[in-house]
């Protein structure tokens, strides 16, 4: 992650708090769609350096969390 530009860095927190979030509710809930997201939420800002890519990304995330097959 790229410390010098602030609006990549509160981005990277954000993604990487909801990516948690799932993470919790889906290890709770035993729900596998919400595990696999939420840890992939949880990495894209470590391996994604682009402000842009990282909030399709997300966005890619949590549109498949929605239409995913599941509960």
């Amino acid at each position: 992650m790229d410390f010098d530009d602030p609006a990549l860095m509160v981005s990277g927190m954000i993604i990487s708090a909801i990516g948690f979030i799932l993470f919790v509710y889906g290890k709770k809930v035993v729900v596998p769609k919400c595990l696999v997201i939420g840890i992939g939420l949880m990495t894209l800002p470590f391996v994604v350096h682009s402000l842009l890519w990282i909030w399709l990304g997300a966005g890619v995330g949590l549109v498949g969390l929605r239409f995913a097959p599941g509960d």
